[in-house]
């Protein structure tokens, strides 16, 4: 039988044991920095998350690349839904980690959340596969244009309240202008091109963020969790406002179609047995 490893292996993570005690880590390296020597206090919150991740700390361009998209997908606004979620938990009393549990349950769904950026940096992902595979290039497209016809969403693309997603140009516009628009997003302004024949569906913002950290060499399931993340922070500014009200402060936003109850009297009732 096969001898179980008692260590927990990372790539990310070494630890240097003292000497008088074995669970006591002397020096602690995130891949062959020196967290609390060489990092902390050196480096920011957010080029920590990329060296996480990527294993190397990012360039200058990069840095200010990464900050860009974590900065643009930061505050959906209240009416979101992981915020509403947070919100709604931390009214009714919930204490702050579970209020931040609501909104994050919530911001991986699979419309505007964590999971639709992951399904979008697939399909990115997919196509160039195709495209590298097939010289038939515009295969890939089509394929695509179908899905649309046959009622199925494209990930990234779609509207925001009935209207173009006017976050989504303006982060456009930044990358174009700041020569950060990589192959991934040249790729989904290429599809919208094609699917605006078909359809007016146009590129929504987590479209664009998914794109664009795929240009900077991050998974799918990275996407998904940085989306998440970057919208923690404002999930709990929002959050922490409802602390200071009352349950009966906080609308509620019923619908009548559906939470109005009319009460019959008897007789009626009994009428229509």
């Amino acid at each position: 039988m096969k001898k179980l490893e008692n260590k927990i292996k990372t790539s990310i993570w070494c630890e240097e044991a003292a000497a008088h005690n074995p669970f006591y880590a002397e020096k602690s390296y995130c891949h062959g920095y020196d967290f609390y020597n060489d990092l902390l206090g050196n480096y920011s919150w957010a080029e920590l998350v990329f060296l996480h991740l990527k294993g190397e700390l990012p360039s200058k361009e990069s840095n200010n690349h990464f900050n860009l998209l974590l900065t643009a997908v930061m505050n959906p606004g209240p009416r979101d839904l992981q915020n509403r979620a947070a919100m709604s938990a931390a009214i009714g009393g919930c204490p702050v980690g579970g209020a931040l549990t609501a909104g994050f349950s919530c911001a991986m769904g699979e419309l505007q959340g964590g999971l639709a950026v992951e399904a979008v940096m697939r399909m990115l992902l997919d196509i160039k596969k195709q495209a590298d595979q097939d010289t038939a290039f515009p295969f890939s497209y089509n394929a695509l244009i179908d899905r649309y016809q046959n009622n199925e969403q494209i990930p990234g693309f779609g509207f925001l309240y009935a209207e173009q997603d006017t976050q989504a140009v303006r982060l456009l516009k930044l990358l174009q202008k700041r020569q950060w628009d990589g192959n991934f997003v040249r790729l989904l302004v290429k599809i919208e091109t094609i699917i605006a024949e078909k359809c007016e569906h146009r590129i929504r913002l987590y479209g664009v963020f998914g794109a664009s950290l795929l240009d900077l060499g991050f998974s799918p399931e990275q996407g998904h969790g940085l989306y998440m993340l970057a919208g923690g922070a404002s999930m709990l500014g929002f959050l922490s406002e409802r602390y200071t009200e009352k349950w009966y402060e906080y609308p509620t936003w019923f619908s009548d179609a559906v939470y109005n109850y009319e009460r019959k009297s008897g007789n009626e009732h009994n009428k229509k047995q």
